[in-house]
């Protein structure tokens, strides 16, 4: 399933930038995976990295943390209710390395454009995306506020060196602001839709971003294609998400 880019909408946030990005499910195509099997079985081990945190208020449904935690264990099955996500992060992962390498003016053909910035992955699940992002130089921050998607991400990102420094947090976005965590730039990709104040969720996201950074948001287009093939046909038919 591929993505096409409907629209781009750079926009500010006082210095702020924000990249609205609107996606939709297209077509099959081939994509490397590296499913992680028996994860239930590791242990974590590394105690330097964050505590969970989960008691702040959220703008999150309880009914979307529920649905999320219950299929937790299938983050890495490329085949599994995440598939959709899977397809995308090809299409998600250039569209990020093009904007911020514009934002910031960093060399985009380079294997690690994103060294020296500090960028979050707000609902990281369980690190698919968060992953590359380390692997493109960035120091990374994956939150979630289901505990589960943070097990599963830690010890997936565990199994390599070059994801291994990955801080991985089960908190929210409100309570980062409330502790005056900053980033260069802070990304959440198809999880407006599941909040349920989602102007509370941007202003919480554009608080976390450094004056001068950038704020990155997509979800699904708003049109009758796009509820047929990712809403109707991933959610409701196949229970993909």
């Amino acid at each position: 399933m591929a993505l096409k880019l409907l629209r781009r909408s750079p926009f500010r946030f006082g210095s702020r930038s924000l990249f609205n990005v609107r996606l939709f499910s297209d077509s099959p195509t081939q994509q490397h995976t590296s499913p992680i099997q028996n994860i239930q079985s590791h242990q974590h081990t590394n105690s330097s990295k964050s505590q969970n945190k989960a008691s702040s208020p959220s703008s999150l449904k309880d009914s979307e943390l529920s649905k999320f935690a219950a299929i937790a264990d299938t983050w890495w099955d490329s085949e599994g209710p995440f598939k959709p996500l899977h397809n995308m992060n090809p299409t998600r992962l250039a569209f990020i390395r093009s904007a911020l390498c514009r934002h910031f003016r960093k060399d985009p053909l380079s294997a690690r454009p994103f060294e020296g910035l500090k960028l979050i992955d707000v609902g990281c699940g369980g690190g698919i995306l968060s992953e590359p992002l380390a692997r493109m130089g960035a120091t990374v921050t994956g939150i979630d506020a289901v505990e589960k998607n943070i097990k599963i991400a830690r010890l997936h990102a565990d199994l390599d060196q070059a994801t291994s420094t990955i801080e991985y947090c089960c908190t929210t976005a409100e309570k980062l602001v409330e502790e005056q965590r900053k980033f260069d730039a802070v990304i959440s990709l198809e999880v407006i839709e599941h909040v349920a104040d989602p102007t509370g969720f941007c202003k919480s996201l554009a608080a976390l971003t450094v004056p001068g950074g950038a704020t990155v948001i997509s979800t699904v287009n708003r049109s009758m294609r796009s509820y047929a093939t990712t809403i109707v046909a991933a959610e409701y038919i196949l229970h993909w998400v």
